[in-house]
């Protein structure tokens, strides 16, 4: 990535090249249909092999850093990998976490968690991350593929977390239609078994004809989460929570200019992306398809040393790889986390970074007539009817640039 541009301050590059957190696809698939989500291939069984994720695991080894890099499982729904081959994804990644190098995060639906999955995050020290809008009548975008409701399966498997012992984040997409009701969301947040933060992210849409959420919604709604906290709640919210880290942060003289981390996406066949995870998938006929290589034929961190032509490249321009392990056309139709609600890249870790969190899939994907170069997570590639994405908004109109680079919060 060299060539990205310097800091001014510093005359440092502006992209690291070493990174901390690293998203993994190990499936596609997810087994619900929420209406903001971006995926368009979420109801294709693709299964990553165990060749990918020993070839993430080197990456990071290969790195050296000081620091343990967050290895944020994604999807499609990451449970709705067989618990079998999902341990088998996890053991290249064994020798590094035991040494400190690696710690495990995952990104779920909630709704297939069980007592195995939640004996298989104790023993592998995962931090959970859940999607969830809110309450019943607020969590109405998160459908199955026959359109019913899923807040009570999600709801059984935090209660299923909880009698394991297990806490959980939150990301909560919240919509025009969920957005005049802070003060639900805080209450039923609050009252979750187990949950001990919470992400919004508001939901911005574009190339639809939907109505998209106003400045001054937006605002108001930040106002009522921040009054809730400063009165005394007790439910950490990730966006207020980093706001005010970074005030003092910033009255303290303590942010510096230190380059930005790239987040590296991989996907279930390998293909990785590195400026910003929502541009796996994306093609523009100006920009090419985002793809920075392939980590069965190329280190991550060979990629991050390569000059940046590759954001300008056709795909054609790389040699094609051969898709790793097809799920088998019997697995499961109720089988599905990646999200993550922060900035495309982050400023390298101070002397111990904090957690990363994982993010959620939201609708992402540009208009046809838009640049996909824009802060966001983990897009992939839907152009549907309603095509929208939701972001990760900080309360401030106009938010300070370095805000969400300076925190890698415990979300996921």
């Amino acid at each position: 990535m060299n060539g990205i541009g310097l800091i001014n301050a510093t005359g440092q590059p502006a992209v690291a090249g070493s990174f901390h957190t690293l998203v993994v696809q190990p499936t596609s698939f997810c087994n619900l249909d929420c209406t903001y989500c971006y995926l368009p291939d979420r109801r294709s069984l693709r299964l990553m092999s165990g060749a990918v994720a020993q070839a993430c695991a080197e990456s990071i080894a290969q790195q050296n850093s000081g620091h343990p890099v967050s290895v944020v499982w994604h999807g499609g729904e990451p449970t709705a990998t067989p618990i079998g081959l999902f341990r088998g994804l996890l053991a290249p990644f064994e020798q590094l976490r035991r040494a400190g190098m690696v710690r495990h995060e995952i990104q779920t639906n909630a709704t297939l968690i069980n007592r195995q999955w939640c004996e298989l995050f104790t023993t592998y020290g995962f931090e959970v991350g859940v999607s969830i809008d809110g309450p019943s009548a607020l969590n109405r975008n998160r459908l199955d593929r026959a359109g019913n409701a899923t807040d009570a399966r999600t709801l059984r498997g935090l209660q299923t977390l909880a009698e394991a012992g297990l806490g959980y984040s939150v990301i909560s997409v919240v919509t025009p239609e969920t957005i005049d009701h802070a003060e639900a969301l805080v209450d039923f947040f609050t009252d979750l078994p187990g949950c001990e933060s919470v992400g919004f992210n508001i939901e911005e849409q574009e190339g639809t004809d939907r109505v998209p959420v106003s400045e001054d919604t937006a605002y108001r709604f930040w106002q009522r989460l921040i009054a809730r906290r400063v009165g005394g709640s007790p439910l950490r919210i990730r966006d207020v929570d980093r706001l005010a880290d970074y005030v003092a942060a910033t009255r303290a003289g303590r942010v510096d200019h230190a380059p930005y981390e790239p987040i590296p996406t991989v996907s279930w066949d390998g293909q990785v992306v590195l400026l910003s995870p929502e541009l796996l998938g994306i093609t523009e006929p100006r920009y090419g398809d985002f793809i920075a290589g392939n980590v069965l034929q190329q280190p991550i961190t060979a990629m991050l040393a390569a000059p940046a032509t590759w954001a300008t490249s056709p795909s054609s321009s790389r040699p094609s790889t051969t898709a790793p392990t097809t799920a088998p056309s019997t697995t499961s139709a109720g089988a599905p986390r990646p999200a993550t609600a922060t900035s495309s890249t982050r400023r390298s870790p101070p002397a111990r970074p904090p957690t990363a969190e994982p993010r959620d899939r939201r609708s992402s994907a540009p208009p046809r007539t838009s640049s996909p170069l824009k802060e966001k997570r983990h897009d992939q590639r839907s152009r549907g009817p309603r095509q929208r994405r939701a972001r990760a908004t900080s309360p401030p109109r106009r938010r300070p640039a370095a805000v969400d680079s300076v925190y890698r919060c415990g979300e996921v």
